[in-house]
């Protein structure tokens, strides 16, 4: 689906999965949406905390601090690493 309605399904606590590649996923669609780094970190940490205690979908899951901050890191790490699109 579209990162539009990915986001929104993530912010209302319905999305349709949540797996490795669903965390993966919003890290980098909320860097890319937020300048700020220190603030998409917020955004996601949060996120990812608000969703896991309010969807239906992580019954018995945990929010794991270390890790997210890791997967955090290592996809904003990868970000600043792509080369940047030339401008005509």
């Amino acid at each position: 689906e579209d990162d539009e309605i990915f986001l929104k399904k993530f912010y209302n606590y319905d999305l349709d999965s949540w797996d490795h590649y669903t965390h993966l996923r919003i890290a980098w669609l909320i860097f890319q949406q937020e300048e700020d780094s220190r603030m998409a970190r917020k955004k996601i940490t949060e996120g990812i905390r608000n969703f896991i205690s309010n969807s239906n979908r992580t019954n018995g899951k945990t929010f794991h601090m270390t890790l997210t901050y890791f997967w955090i890191q290592l996809v904003h790490f990868a970000i600043i690493q792509m080369p940047k699109p030339l401008s005509h």
